[in-house]
């Protein structure tokens, strides 16, 4: 399904990355000259993504994890102003950032039940008391600079459709060719 999603926006996106289970990347400052912009860009993606049939939230953020986090907390955000986007993030709580529970109950333990809040407290300290992997993941958070894998074109393009019914004619299998057609325009 993700693959279906990743070739639907393959012509609209520079660099698109799989985050497994359910989510895609996709870079798109080096798209907003082609498209006049983030808001047309986003229209016209968000058109896109509603004319699969599939549910999605989108969002964009000054690293790929911010982006990642706010979308799995149904945050939509539009905006190329990065002070916007740090301020969206500093409200989430940390049971949001994808914290193993044992950190989270730790940390809200000791009153610190939001990002901002933990953001604010000294790395030395964290990582002396949760580990190194929390600190690791909020520098990620904060200053990604390691790109996620880049999603390839498949050299062939492939789809399979089951459907629930048996077709006696040609106009039953229409509905359900349209989103295999839709997916092969993508591809082509």
């Amino acid at each position: 399904c993700l693959k279906q999603l990743a070739l639907l926006c393959y012509h609209q996106a520079a660099q698109i990355s799989l985050v497994t289970p359910d989510g895609l990347l996709l870079e798109l400052g080096s798209m907003l000259t082609l498209f006049d912009g983030l808001d047309a860009y986003w229209k016209h993606m968000r058109q896109r993504l509603k004319n699969s049939g599939h549910q999605f939230v989108m969002c964009n953020g000054h690293t790929p994890q911010a982006a990642k986090l706010l979308a799995h907390a149904n945050i939509e955000l539009c905006s190329q102003d990065h002070d916007r986007m740090r301020e969206t993030l500093l409200q989430l709580s940390v049971a949001q950032l994808g914290l193993p529970e044992k950190q989270v109950s730790k940390l809200n333990a000791m009153g610190i039940r939001h990002y901002g809040e933990l953001k604010n407290m000294p790395r030395k300290e964290l990582g002396y008391r949760f580990g190194k992997a929390l600190v690791e993941q909020l520098q990620k958070l904060e200053t990604d600079s390691q790109p996620p894998t880049s999603f390839e074109l498949p050299a062939r393009f492939q789809q399979t459709v089951h459907l629930s019914y048996e077709a006696e004619h040609a106009r039953g299998l229409v509905f359900p060719l349209r989103r295999v057609l839709l997916n092969l325009e993508a591809y082509l």
